[in-house]
């Protein structure tokens, strides 16, 4: 059954010219509230990671690992 286009709620434009989205970690449950409180799986996925094209981040100077600060109109 056919239903109606809803538009998203937020768009790309000048200020925010990305789309975000979450991704999960395997080894980290819901937000790490319980998980990261265990060290063999916070020493190999505790820290947050930002996917980005290669050519976006090289017209942005962002390089493999560097450490960067993603926010959008909801917030940083």
């Amino acid at each position: 059954m056919p239903i109606a286009f809803n538009p998203p709620a937020e768009v790309v434009n000048r200020d925010y010219p990305f789309i975000l989205t979450t991704g999960r970690n395997l080894y980290q449950y819901h937000s790490g509230s319980m998980t990261r409180q265990v060290r063999a799986i916070e020493e190999h996925a505790g820290e947050a990671y930002v996917e980005l094209n290669p050519v976006d981040g090289a017209k942005l100077g962002i390089a493999h690992g560097d450490l960067v600060k993603v926010s959008s109109s909801a917030g940083k």
